[in-house]
């Protein structure tokens, strides 16, 4: 079969193994390939990196939310004057001012992204992420929390909507033909 100019076929992901359900072996694997192959990114940054990931693995962090979190420290550190280790709070303050909140990202990635900063700074400037720990000045001004305005509202409905629609389920579903046939039968 031949592929058309312009068009790029989707690489397919591998399940390693059958207990890896959505593929977050494939995504852990991409994500350190990705780091890898990052030009903006200098060495020290991408060394700081591993060594934070290599924390979290023994914290026992799922693989999914490593690859999340490498994946996001990679964007933040392409980002032109963002070096991860000599970063002051203005300068955290300029990146999130001019770059986060101008991405058009939902209020639950800018939280993700406030998270994965914070968690990262805290590596970066005590060596460890406890809960004990403090966040350092740097970050600590950041809040992760989504305002109430710009919630989503839930997706799933509440059991007064459940009960309105259940003469209409339950019509539709004994009513149809192959459902009487079977009871018939």
């Amino acid at each position: 079969m031949k592929q058309r100019k312009g068009k790029r076929q989707k690489a397919k992901q591998y399940v390693d193994s059958p207990d890896d359900v959505y593929g977050f072996e494939y995504k852990l694997k991409n994500a350190f390939s990705l780091l890898e192959r990052a030009e903006k990114i200098t060495p020290g940054d991408k060394q700081k990196i591993l060594q934070f990931v290599g924390i979290l693995k023994a914290l026992r962090v799922s693989k999914g939310r490593i690859a999340k979190y490498i994946l996001h420290l990679k964007l933040i550190g392409e980002n032109p004057g963002v070096t991860f280790e000599p970063a002051t709070r203005k300068d955290i303050e300029n990146f999130v001012a001019t770059w986060l909140y101008e991405q058009g990202y939902s209020p639950e990635t800018v939280a993700d992204y406030t998270m994965v900063l914070k968690r990262f700074y805290k590596f970066l400037r005590y060596d460890n992420v406890d809960k004990e720990t403090p966040f350092p000045e740097e970050v600590r001004w950041l809040k992760k929390t989504i305002k109430p305005n710009e919630r989503k509202n839930p997706e799933f409905s509440i059991p007064e909507e459940i009960e309105s629609h259940r003469p209409v389920l339950s019509a539709r579903l004994f009513s149809s033909p192959s459902r009487g046939q079977i009871y018939r039968a």
